[in-house]
């Protein structure tokens, strides 16, 4: 017996699969839903225009009030080989205005360690400020 035909079918059905139109529908629900009920004191996201445009998607730990899980995408922000964004990751503890980053922004060619610590420090503030004023809320 020949496997070739079949072997083609099968794996063409496991590459449709996943493009399905009824995944895209779920997602597009999904997404309109979190876009009309808005950022919420504990997760949503926050759109910036100064300094520079940008966006933060967050979430707020369960277990802390000050801890927040931060993605923040700009316009300088690096693309994977397939042309997606690559956000910049953020673990903020804005009690502290510490935080561990992953960042995935173009550096200049110059000053890059000062670039960098500059822009953490600025995302950082800019976050935690952002979320008390919004809220008024006291917990930092």
């Amino acid at each position: 017996m020949n496997w070739k035909p079949l072997f083609l079918l099968l794996t063409t059905s496991i590459v449709i699969v996943p493009f399905d139109l009824r995944y895209k529908a779920l997602a597009d629900v999904r997404l309109a839903d979190e876009m009309t009920t808005g950022p919420t004191i504990d997760y949503g996201y926050l759109s910036f225009t100064k300094p520079i445009v940008s966006v933060a998607s967050y979430a707020r730990s369960k277990n802390s009030k000050v801890l927040f899980a931060v993605a923040i995408t700009t316009t300088n922000q690096m693309v994977d080989k397939n042309g997606l964004v690559v956000p910049t990751a953020l673990l903020v503890n804005c009690e502290t205005g510490s935080g561990r980053v992953n960042f995935m922004e173009k550096l200049p060619a110059k000053n890059q360690q000062n670039y960098l610590l500059d822009a953490m420090e600025l995302e950082i503030t800019k976050f935690c400020q952002m979320h008390k004023k919004l809220w008024k809320h006291s917990d930092w």
